[in-house]
């Protein structure tokens, strides 16, 4: 029984420790309108013709045929709906530090000896014989001189860590009085300016829930990161 429940367990855990998701933090307002034909502007003018700006108008353009809108001329479309997008100053998001301790050591040791001897010798005669007398001593000195050194010293660096605030406006405007009718603000950070291009998509999906909706107030709005999302739109995790 327990190997039974172990098995069935066992697919959940594997599931829920690769569960991972892209959110961000919007705000929306306004109403689903009745005329859904639009085409898509910008309010910067030179960002209209770039390679960069027509990409990211495509992904909101399948956004929005996916909800009833329908691409048209300009001279019919009921609705301007403009995309804007900006690049913040970097802020620092954290700083880390970390600290590094080397220490030497040096011996030196210096044996020094010396040594001295002296010696004599007397004889004496008398008659027929010969006395002799003899007599030495020696000395002997060693020294042993030790000396230690030691020093230690450490080391301390900081990294920091900054983030690159992204703001990204979707608005629906009404072609004739220019009126809005709904839009959509999003906030998101990026740790480099490259993550743009890969980060954009995913931002696009996340608030599709949102055209033609009020937020009521702050939403984070999350994107699962299982394959067949990315499969589905074509994305790629920028993370």
């Amino acid at each position: 029984m327990k190997i039974k429940y172990l098995l069935f367990l066992l697919p959940l855990l594997c599931s829920c420790a690769s569960l991972s998701w892209y959110e961000t933090n919007l705000n929306s307002r306004g109403s689903m309108p009745d005329n859904k034909r639009y085409f898509i502007s910008t309010s910067d003018s030179l960002l209209l013709n770039t390679l960069e700006f027509k990409e990211y108008a495509q992904l909101l353009k399948d956004r929005l045929n996916e909800d009833g809108y329908i691409e048209a001329d300009p001279h019919q479309a009921d609705l301007v709906i403009y995309l804007d997008y900006s690049l913040g100053e970097r802020i620092l998001s954290s700083t880390s530090t970390g600290s590094s301790t080397f220490s030497t050591a040096k011996f030196n040791t210096n044996v020094k000896s010396s040594s001295s001897a002296n010696g004599s010798v007397r004889a004496n005669a008398s008659g027929n014989s010969v006395r002799a007398y003899g007599s030495g001593s020696s000395q002997k000195n060693t020294t042993l001189q030790s000396d230690a050194y030691s020093s230690a010293y450490t080391t301390t660096t900081s990294t920091n860590t900054y983030k690159i605030p992204l703001w990204v406006s979707i608005c629906a405007v009404e072609k004739n009085t220019l009126e809005p009718v709904w839009e959509v603000q999003v906030f998101d950070t990026l740790y480099r300016e490259a993550q743009l291009q890969s980060v954009m998509p995913w931002v696009i999906l996340s608030v599709q829930p949102y055209f033609g909706k009020s937020s009521h107030g702050e939403k984070v709005s999350k994107v699962n990161n299982t394959r067949a999302i990315k499969e589905k739109y074509n994305l790629i995790w920028p993370y």
